[in-house]
């Protein structure tokens, strides 16, 4: 009980921090001797996971992957402006505001951290993070410089699935799939689903890239990159 009341009140502590249409809006934390219960906004268009599950090929023609990619980047690049690591992003974890599912939001701060803290680290050394999607270096096996990049990799985990419908990853115990987390490469999702595009590919890779100084640096430069990518093809048709 003493942790989920801490996890609850780190999430207050994290939403308190940032007000941005990316993030899942906090109104109140109630308190009493047994009971902690923050009350966020109602998120009508569900989970980005029950999105994947109940329509895997919405997301398989780039343009609604771009749209998506690039707003869930902006909102990562808000996060960690505001000094916050995110620490578990995956699908579950991101939700709608509309049933049309075009205005993505983070939710679920519980593992947030301040960016670069101790705290941070030794909070995923207990795995509380989804292991899918968890960055090499939060093993404790890889070092790493900033704690961005470890959000970076989640989100880049995330939107494979997004494009593919399941994770870079499909192992059947944690330790096989901590293995390939390890050491594996996972399949580039031209090569995976039909006509995707290979920058977006090629983007998607670098983000899952073992070596945190191997990834993007910020969330700002995948954003200025997906941007990019978004206004070639809404032009085009093509990137």
């Amino acid at each position: 009980v003493l942790e989920l009341h801490a996890r609850i009140k780190r999430e207050t502590e994290a939403l308190s921090k940032i007000q941005h249409k990316g993030v899942v809006r906090a109104f109140e934390l109630l308190l009493s001797d047994d009971m902690c219960i923050l009350v966020q906004e109602y998120l009508p268009g569900g989970s980005l996971h029950e999105a994947i599950r109940s329509n895997s090929r919405e997301y398989r023609t780039p343009l609604p992957w771009l749209k998506l990619a690039h707003a869930l980047a902006l909102g990562l690049e808000e996060l960690h402006s505001a000094g916050l690591c995110h620490g578990d992003i995956k699908p579950g974890n991101i939700g709608f505001r509309d049933l049309g599912h075009k205005e993505p939001v983070y939710l679920d701060f519980g593992q947030a951290a301040l960016v670069n803290s101790s705290e941070f680290l030794s909070r995923s050394a207990h795995a509380l993070a989804t292991l899918p999607y968890l960055a090499p270096e939060r093993s404790g096996f890889i070092k790493a410089k900033r704690d961005e990049q470890a959000d970076l990799y989640s989100l880049g985990a995330t939107l494979y699935e997004v494009a593919c419908g399941h994770p870079p990853f499909q192992e059947s115990t944690p330790k096989a799939l901590l293995e390939k987390i390890l050491n594996g490469v996972p399949d580039p999702l031209h090569e995976v689903v039909a006509n995707f595009p290979v920058p977006l590919s090629d983007i998607v890779q670098k983000l899952l890239r073992k070596n945190p100084e191997d990834r993007y640096f910020t969330a700002r430069g995948l954003a200025a990159d997906l941007k990019i990518c978004l206004e070639k093809f809404e032009e085009h048709g093509s990137i």
